[in-house]
């Protein structure tokens, strides 16, 4: 078998949609449905797959942001193991997709609960930095979904290869070099 996964993925798609397709009975349409949604999402796997280390990298990097944003506002927070871990995973090239994944999730969560219980005042401060630095992740979250069909305004969506770009290479992204 070839290892090639773009290769696998366009044959199961072919096969799919040459064979599969049409033996659904058309009178089902929950069928049709579904099988239209999972032939969308095949598509949008083999489209994302190239560059799925780059996302969650950036998704990483926003999250430091995050961490760096939040202790400024409320003088500091206690994540530096995570933040520590976070830029560790960064620092491999090796570094699998899955792995990056796991260590935001651990700062994000470290930054959940450093949060937890501030006052009003700090919870506001926290607000407008959340809101404040947020923009970079919606838009590349957004340009991965796009062509799920879900997203009103595809059109004013930037492509995904220019929001994957490093956020210090890319002055327009709304983050913080």
């Amino acid at each position: 078998m070839n290892p090639d996964l773009d290769l696998q993925l366009k044959v199961v798609l072919k096969a799919l949609g040459d064979t599969v397709g049409p033996a659904i009975d058309p009178s089902n349409q929950l069928a049709r449905e579904q099988f239209g949604l999972a032939l969308a999402t095949l598509n949008m796997v083999r489209e994302h797959l190239p560059v799925q280390r780059r996302f969650v990298r950036r998704q990483l990097e926003d999250a430091l942001r995050m961490a760096d944003g939040i202790g400024a506002a409320i003088g500091g927070v206690d994540v530096a193991s995570a933040v520590a871990a976070a830029k560790a995973i960064l620092a491999d090239p090796e570094a699998e997709a899955d792995e990056i994944e796991a260590k935001r999730t651990v700062l994000n969560e470290a930054l959940s609960a450093a949060i937890t219980g501030l006052d009003a005042a700090g919870l506001q401060s926290v607000r407008d930095t959340v809101l404040g630095l947020s923009r970079p992740a919606l838009e590349r979250t957004r340009a991965w979904f796009a062509g799920a069909g879900f997203e009103p305004g595809v059109s004013d969506v930037r492509p995904l290869s220019t929001l994957l770009e490093r956020a210090s290479a890319n002055a327009n992204d709304g983050a913080a070099a």
